[in-house]
This record gives structure tokens, C-alpha cells and sequence, in this order.
């Protein structure tokens, strides 16, 4: 008998409570943009430790195009 009591306790204070549906909803959209700023946040890091690491210089070129016959000619 003392289940049954507690049980019915529970649905009394359920039924007194506001749908949480919109609450459960704001929290998955804040959630959400949790993530995405950890993870935009990670993907940055990493695409500028790459740029560093990866960067190297370019040499110039020894040859170039001639504007007339579009063949490639050494630079003097």
C-alpha cells in the first residue's frame, strides 16, 4: 500500500510541474551550440598549426610563359 501512495504522491507533483517539453528543447539547442563552438573552435586550432608547420616557401620559378607562342622559356 505504501507504493501505491508514493506513486500517486509522484503524479500529483508531475501534474502540478509545466511541461518541460519546451525546456527539454531549449537545452538541446543550447547544447547544440555548445558543441558546435568547441568544435569550430578545434577545427581553427588545427587549421592554423597547419598552415604553420605545413608552410613552406616557394622557390621562384626558373621559366615563364611567352605571351606570343605560349611555350616555356628559361628566364635569364
Amino acid at each position: 500500500m505504501y507504493n501505491i501512495k508514493n506513486g500517486l504522491d509522484y503524479q500529483k507533483k508531475r501534474a502540478k510541474r509545466k511541461d518541460t517539453s519546451d525546456e527539454k528543447f531549449l537545452t538541446a539547442v543550447v547544447n547544440f551550440l555548445i558543441m558546435a563552438l568547441i568544435v569550430f573552435c578545434i577545427v581553427k586550432t588545427m587549421n592554423a598549426a597547419g598552415e604553420r608547420v605545413g608552410h613552406k616557401e616557394e622557390k621562384e620559378p626558373d621559366t615563364k610563359e611567352c605571351p606570343y607562342c605560349k611555350s616555356k622559356i628559361a628566364i635569364a
